[in-house]
C-alpha cells in the first residue's frame, strides 16, 4: 500500500543577511511518497519520489526519485537495478566515507539527505560476511543555494557550468565495492571507490585557466564547481560493549588536487533513567581529523574538531526526542551549536524545532561567510494515508 508524507518548513534567521539579495526568512513545501510491491516471482519493486518547493533557490521547484528500483534475492546473492540509496559510515555527526549518493544541499542544515543514485548493485554472501559490488553509470552534481538563499558563500556558485577533470565518455562509470562482516559485537566494513568525487572544489571564476575564461567573461565573479576523479579506500566500524558504542571511520583519498587521509573516532554512552516511562539518555563524543587542515585546497570544515552532545528519547506514544551538541574547532576556537526537539502528534502528525548557531567565527574558516546565518526551523509533518 502506498504511503507518504507532506512537510511544511519555516525558517527564521536571527541576523540580517550578510549579502545583497538574501532572504530574511524562508519556507519550504515537501512531498514524499513510498511504494513497495513484491511479485509472485520474488521481485521487489520500490518507488520513492521526492518533490520540494523552496523559494531560496534559483530553481525553486526540485524533484527527485530517491528510489526507483527492482530487487531480487536468492539464498546467497541479490541484485538491485535502478535508482537507490546506499549509506556507509558509523558516525552520526560527521559524514566522511559516505560516497555513493550525492548530498542534497537543498535541505538546509540536513547533511543526511541524499539524492537517488542510478546503480547496479550485486551482493554476495558466501557465508562469511557480505561483499557488495556497485556500478554507478550516471553522476549527479550538487545543488547549491541561489542569490536569495542563506548558508552560502559570498560569491554565487555556478550550478550550470561545472567543470570535470575528464568527460563521462573517457572516464566511464564509477565503481565501488564494500566488504562487511560481524564478529560478536563488532561490525566493520572495508571499501574502495573509484570515480568522480561527490564534493566539488569551488574555484573562483577569475582564477580559471585562460581557455575557460570566455565561459564567464561577461558575468560577475562566481565560484565554479570542479569535480575531480578520486580513488578512495577506507573502513568503518562499530563495537558495542555494554553501555558503550565505539565508532570509527577512516579513509585515504587520492585525487587530482589532493592526496590525504582523514578519520573520525568517538563513542556513545547509554544511561537508563529511572522513570515510569522508558527513557534513553546517550552521551556522544566524536573527534574529526583531516590531514589537509586549513590549507588553500581544503574544502572541509571538520579538520581538527571535537563534538560533544546529548540525546534523549522517550518510549511514550508521542515518541519525543531531544538532541543537542557543540562542535568545537581545536585550532581557532570556532563553535557550532545545534539543537533539535521532535514529537509525534497523534498517529498522522509530528513536529520538530531545530536551531543552528555559530559562535566565534574565524576569518580563515570556511564557516566565516556563514557568520550571520544562525537560524531556527519549525517543521510540521503529515503522514499519509
Amino acid at each position: 500500500m502506498p504511503t507518504g508524507q507532506i512537510r511544511i518548513e519555516g525558517r527564521g534567521f536571527v541576523s540580517e543577511p550578510a549579502y545583497d539579495g538574501q532572504q530574511q526568512h524562508g519556507y519550504s513545501l515537501i512531498a514524499e511518497g513510498f511504494y513497495r510491491r513484491r511479485s509472485e516471482a520474488g521481485f521487489v519493486f520500490t518507488l520513492a519520489p521526492h518533490i520540494r518547493f523552496d523559494e531560496g533557490y534559483s530553481d525553486p521547484l526540485q524533484g527527485d526519485l530517491r528510489e526507483f528500483s527492482l530487487f531480487y534475492r536468492e539464498d546467497n546473492w541479490s541484485i538491485r537495478i535502478g535508482i537507490g540509496q546506499v549509506r556507509w559510515g558509523a558516525s552520526d555527526v560527521f559524514s566522511l566515507i559516505d560516497v555513493i549518493n550525492q548530498t542534497d544541499r537543498i535541505h538546509i542544515g540536513e547533511e543526511t539527505e541524499k539524492l537517488g543514485q542510478p546503480m547496479i548493485e550485486v551482493s554476495l554472501a558466501p557465508g562469511m560476511g557480505v561483499l557488495d559490488l556497485y556500478v554507478l553509470p550516471f553522476f549527479r552534481e550538487q545543488s547549491f543555494p541561489g542569490r536569495r538563499g542563506r548558508l552560502r558563500p559570498r560569491l554565487l556558485i555556478e550550478t550550470d557550468n561545472a567543470i570535470y577533470e575528464t568527460s563521462s565518455t573517457s572516464r566511464g562509470p564509477d565503481v565501488a565495492a564494500r566488504y562487511s562482516h560481524t564478529i560478536g559485537s563488532l561490525d566493520y566494513g572495508l571499501h574502495v571507490f573509484s570515480g568522480r568525487g561527490r564534493t566539488p572544489y569551488l574555484i573562483s571564476s577569475s582564477n580559471l585557466p585562460d581557455m575557460l575564461q570566455p565561459m564567464f567573461a561577461n558575468e560577475e565573479e562566481t565560484l565554479v564547481p570542479f569535480y575531480e576523479n578520486i580513488v578512495q579506500v577506507g573502513l568503518d566500524a562499530q563495537w558495542a560493549i555494554r553501555e558503550w558504542l565505539w565508532k570509527l571511520e577512516a579513509m585515504y583519498r587520492d585525487g587530482f588536487i589532493d592526496r590525504y587521509y582523514a578519520g573520525i573516532g568517538g563513542f556513545e554512552y547509554a544511561i537508563q533513567l529511572p522513570s515510569v516511562q522508558q527513557r534513553d539518555l546517550r552521551l556522544v563524543a566524536e573527534y574529526a581529523y583531516d590531514q589537509r587542515g586549513k590549507s588553500v585546497t581544503s574544502q572541509t570544515i571538520f579538520d581538527n574538531d571535537l563534538f560533544l552532545g546529548v540525546r534523549l528519547t522517550t518510549g511514550n506514544l508521542a515518541g519525543s526526542s531531544l538532541r543537542g551538541g557543540l562542535t568545537y574547532d581545536l585550532d581557532h576556537g570556532e563553535q557550532v551549536a545545534t539543537l533539535r526537539y521532535s514529537r509525534r502528534l497523534g498517529d498522522q502528525n509530528s513536529f520538530s524545532l531545530e536551531g543552528w548557531f555559530l559562535f566565534r567565527p574565524h576569518q580563515d574558516s570556511l564557516l566565516y561567510e556563514l557568520r550571520r546565518d544562525h537560524f531556527v526551523r519549525l517543521v510540521w509533518t503529515r503522514y499519509l494515508p
